[in-house]
């Protein structure tokens, strides 16, 4: 056997520590020896331009400031870069090999079926306000975006690249500026509230006056009559204006809460004939501040309002209860329904209870069903 050989082990053993770099010298003969040798060489070649890649695209992946997973086949996490780990909290072996739904808590769908089933073309996906979910139990809201990745994983090209983009910051921003938004609409009813009171009420308060006292000093029968029908036309205009005013500010609202208020627009309702109101009154409900109790008082009025409006509904029914640290109201009506994906976005009514909600960082869902009725659920944190 060619002496040269014993080299071989030498070599091998250098290309396993990962130096790649190191050679055998070849013969003059050029025989089968330095065949061999020539083959491991290019072997080298091989691996150290597999390392330098694998390197590269590692020293990548931990540097990019965007969260990124990489998922088998099977929704499994196979890796995660450094970013994911600082912001979400975990340790990267805690989570490899763990389904990804874990990052997304009891969501449903399931982050793992949203992926397959909004693939679209070259297997991009793109998905929009979702959440993940921090080791602390946290939710970071998240822009996320998936893609096949054709040479990472233990699955090939079957694996996926996930990419989360932190949001937060960016809603926090709009949040601020929709509060700015509302808070205005909010100056601006009561602005207009009281004009009413002040001006156009007191005027007609006056005007009633007047007329009554027009009646009483007339003596002319037809006269009479004419004054009367005016005095029970003005009253009415009275009536009206009031309950103008009082959807504009309500003042059991700022004296008595949410409750009290949402009981009393349901009783108004009632007695208007036009819907039948019942509303769950819970005992305990935590304390609310007055901006988000405002928020979700208008919710309601234009839940109420679509569903006597729109839905053609005959009956209502409100809930609230106290969730652990948050705030749950249920409303449902039994009206005609639609279908939500003609109407989603297409009226300010709705972007007005969307927005009214999310600018508290809450949750408001809305379900109907054409024949069925309409449900909403808004779930909001109480803040102390």
């Amino acid at each position: 056997m060619d002496r040269r050989i014993k080299y071989l082990d030498r070599l091998l053993a250098a290309y396993a520590s990962g130096d790649f770099d190191k050679r055998l010298k070849l013969s003059d003969r050029l025989d089968d020896t330095d065949a061999v040798f020539s083959a491991f060489h290019m072997l080298a070649e091989e691996l150290k331009a597999v390392t330098i890649s694998r390197d590269y695209f590692n020293v990548i992946f931990d540097a990019v400031g965007e969260m990124i997973f990489v998922l088998s086949e099977k929704g499994l996490i196979e890796d995660l870069n450094a970013a994911a780990c600082d912001r979400l909290g975990y340790v990267k072996k805690g989570l490899i090999g763990r389904m990804v739904d874990v990052l997304a808590g009891e969501t449903r769908p399931s982050l793992w079926s949203l992926l397959r089933s909004r693939r679209g073309v070259g297997g991009k996906v793109g998905i929009w306000d979702r959440s993940l979910l921090t080791a602390g139990g946290m939710l970071v809201p998240v822009e996320m975006t998936a893609r096949p990745l054709p040479f990472r994983g233990t699955k090939g090209n079957k694996s996926v690249l996930l990419m989360a983009k932190d949001i937060g910051p960016r809603l926090a921003e709009e949040n601020r500026m929709l509060r700015a938004v509302i808070e205005a609409q909010e100056v601006e009813r009561m602005r207009l509230a009281r004009d009413l009171h002040d001006g156009l009420g007191q005027q007609l308060t006056a005007a009633c006056f007047l007329v009554g006292v027009a009646i009483k000093e007339s003596v002319l029968v037809p006269i009479q009559e004419k004054l009367q029908a005016t005095l029970e036309l003005l009253l009415d205009v009275s009536t009206f204006t009031q309950g103008v005013r009082n959807n504009l500010v309500s003042k059991t609202l700022a004296d008595f809460g949410l409750v009290p208020a949402t009981l009393e627009l349901g009783q108004r309702m009632e007695r208007a004939g036009v819907l039948r109101v019942r509303v769950e009154e819970p005992r305990g409900l935590p304390a609310m501040d007055p901006t988000l109790e405002t928020d979700i008082f208008r919710v309601i009025q234009e839940f109420m309002g679509n569903a006597i409006k729109h839905g053609q509904a005959t009956l209502m029914q409100i809930r609230f209860r106290s969730v652990g640290t948050d705030m749950e109201i249920r409303l449902k009506e039994n009206g005609k329904g639609f279908e939500l994906a003609r109407v989603q976005g297409a009226g300010n009514g709705l972007r007005n209870m969307y927005s009214r909600i999310r600018s508290h960082e809450g949750v408001f869902l809305l379900h109907s069903v054409p024949g069925k009725g309409t449900e909403a659920m808004i779930r909001v944190a109480i803040k102390p």
